[in-house]
Parts: C-alpha cells; structure tokens; sequence
C-alpha cells in the first residue's frame, strides 16, 4: 500500500519560501554580521546558548588546542563521550568565541542527527515514484556497487521543498547519523554523511549554514582533479581586514598559503586553501562558500589551520594512518611555496558580493540559485528538539555531489 504524504500548510501571502513558512522569526530579518560568518544573534548570546545546548546533549570539555600549533588560529575541541559518531567535534573562527561556538554546534548538531526525532515508514521506490521530486537512482549520493533497486523496502521520512513547502519523501538513511546500529549488517545503499546538517540560532540560520556546505562540497566534487588545477588568486587582492589578519598570521609562522577558487554551477564563492610548512610537511586544506567571497576565504584560512591542528593533535577519531603519510615525502613545503606566484585576478563575477542585508534574503538568494542548478529544489527536515532548544537542520539537495576527502 502506497503511503500517502500529508499536505504541507500553504505559506502565508508574501512568504518568499513556503519551506521555512512559520519559522521565520524577526532576527532572520537581520543579521549580525562578524568577522568571518554572518548569524542572527551577537557571538556572547550565540555562545551562551552553545554552551547550555552541549551540556544538554553530553559534551563533557571543550579544549582550546591552538597553541599546539605556530599559527594561533583559534581552534577548539568539544568533547563528547557517548556519541555515536564523531566524540571529538572541531570549530574554528577569529576569535575564541567564534571557535568555540563552531564546536559546540558541530558537536550539538551531530546529537541530533544520531537522535532524530521524525515519523519513519517502510515503502519501495516503485510505490513512492509518484511522490518523488528527484531520482533516487543519479538524484543522491550511493555507495560505489551499491544495492538499491525500485523493489527494496527502504525506511523513508518526509521533507519539505523549501520554495514551496511540499512534502517530499527522503531516505532515513541519508537523515540519521546512529552509527551503532544494533542490528549489525545492513545493504549498501546511500553514502552517510554529515554533509547538509547545520546547526543555528534560528531555523533559517542552519538551513542557510547546511546549503553553503552542500554546495561547497558539489564544487569540490565537479572540479578539476587534483583541485589544485583550479585557479589560483591571492587572497589579499580582497582587501578585506579579516582575511588579512589570517594571511599574517600563517605568514609570521612562516606556513606557505596557496587559495584557489572552485567553479560552481550556482555562480557562488567557493575556495580551497591548502597550507603547509617546512617544520611540518603535511598539507592541510580547507574550504569555504558564502554568498560573500570575503566570507568563503576566511571560511577556508579557518578551516585550513583547523585541519592542521588536527593532524598535530591526533585527537580526532576518524583518522587513519595514511593521513600521516606525505610527511615522509618531506618535499611539499617547496613545491607550494613555488606556486603562489601563479595567481591570476579574481573574476568580477567573485568580487562583487550578492550577500543581503538579512539572513532570510540570503536565504532566498541561495534557493534562487539551488534551483537553477540542481535538478530539484532543495529538501529540508527539521531536527531540532524543543528540550535542547537549538536549531537544526538537515538539508538534502537532489544532484549534488559529494566530495567528503581532502583534496
């Protein structure tokens, strides 16, 4: 028997996004606008939440880890010993409470992922054909010889398109994140990631947040491999304060900063940065998107000394050997070095922001372009549970790719 998918309530008269109708609160028509990131509440508000959401959901210490390393990057660690993915979650950002607020939400918003509340029910592909906007088969991320055909019962629950609020039904399997499954073997079907999930201070804030990742990672999947062969730009022809204060930083550490930026088929900023150092020849990335290329390069300088930190500390429980392996090349540190001359200008099509004055218009920018790239528009599901108190989504973009490596 077909299961049947309730109507979403019609938006109300000039909701410019049906999917997000209700959740809209008056601090999504603004935004508060830092070094590095935009968010709808002042870092001390944000991060005094953090912290009341992370105790909730079991993070037992955040550690600062920044001086393990030359840069002074802030970068912090949130500690969480029951999880049932990652115990150690990771932030980054230009101030110690921008860091520790990117780890706190990153460690909250995995909790929610591995406790997801939502309706589930079992159904095939063939019986849910008719109420799918997107196809399961070249539409979402599967495993290499994975197992999927229109026959297999699968659990799914329902989204919503986020133009228009209608109801669309998605696999449980690319929602949840419990990676102690009880029942010990399962098909090979989906690739289960992390990738769309955000936390934020509102709804629309981790809606926007989740679809900046969801097309940084598309880019980074399209691109030329290795990703070096993308263009490469020297970051301070942004003029920009923030960006500049990061690149003085590697400088005075005497780490080599090679920033590229990597075509999108929705025309938004995103960048890779690799970093890499005579005293430690590992070369760490990092990646950034907004709708503000000033935003995306810090994003990526951040996240670049985060993944080096990483490295240096060893804490993180997802790492395997082979992430050690380039530094017995000991060879890469000259090679990076020797290419930052071969920067060419940014396109004008980079340097003029399309960034708004509120996030809800960001957010309407960002859908605008989703949709002319993607085959469907965005589907969004709402993770957040009351009792926490913190927002979280889960987006899933039909035809974006995912790249989950370091490139």
């Amino acid at each position: 028997m077909t299961h049947s998918i309730a109507p979403s309530p019609q938006a109300p008269a000039g909701m410019p996004l049906g999917g997000v109708a209700g959740r809209v609160t008056a601090e999504d028509r603004a935004k508060v606008v830092m070094p590095g990131t935009d968010r709808a509440r002042p870092v001390e508000v944000s991060l005094a939440n953090a912290l009341r959401c992370a105790k909730l959901v079991g993070v037992t210490r955040l550690a600062d880890v920044t001086h393990l390393d030359t840069v002074g990057i802030p970068t912090y660690q949130a500690i969480r010993p029951t999880s049932r993915t990652l115990t150690v979650s990771q932030g980054k950002g230009l101030s110690d409470a921008l860091a520790s607020v990117s780890a706190l939400m990153e460690s909250t918003e995995l909790w929610h992922a591995e406790n997801a509340v939502l309706d589930r029910f079992v159904e095939t592909i063939a019986k849910l054909r008719p109420a799918l906007t997107y196809d399961p088969y070249t539409d979402l991320p599967l495993e290499e010889n994975h197992l999927l055909h229109d026959g297999l019962p699968l659990e799914w629950v329902t989204a919503t398109q986020l133009p228009d609020g209608r109801p669309v039904p998605v696999p449980y399997r690319l929602v949840n994140l419990d990676f102690t499954d009880p029942m010990g073997w399962r098909p090979r079907i989906f690739q289960e990631t992390s990738n769309g999930l955000a936390s934020g201070n509102t709804f629309v804030e981790a809606v926007l947040h989740a679809l900046y990742e969801v097309v940084e990672r598309d880019a980074l999947a399209r691109g030329p491999q290795p990703l070096d062969r993308c263009p490469r730009f020297d970051p301070r022809e942004l003029d920009s304060d923030p960006v500049n204060e990061l690149l003085d930083r590697f400088e005075a550490a005497e780490v080599a900063v090679d920033a590229h930026w990597v075509p999108s088929p929705t025309g938004m900023p995103c960048v890779l940065v690799r970093v890499v150092s005579g005293d430690y020849q590992i070369i760490a990335g990092g990646y950034g998107c907004h709708l503000k290329t000033e935003i995306a390069t810090t994003r990526a300088l951040t996240e670049a000394a985060q993944s080096r930190l990483t490295l240096i500390s060893g804490a993180r429980d997802d790492m395997v050997r082979r992430d050690y392996d380039p530094v017995s090349e000991m060879t890469q540190a000259p090679r990076l070095a020797d290419r930052q001359h071969q920067c060419q200008p940014l396109p004008a099509s980079l340097r003029a922001s399309t960034s708004h004055e509120s996030l809800l218009e960001d957010l309407v920018e960002v859908n605008r372009r989703c949709v002319a790239a993607y085959p469907a528009p965005p589907l969004i599901l709402d993770l957040g549970q009351p009792e926490i108190g913190l927002s979280v989504a889960r987006v899933i973009v039909p035809g974006a790719r995912l790249n989950e490596g370091l490139a």
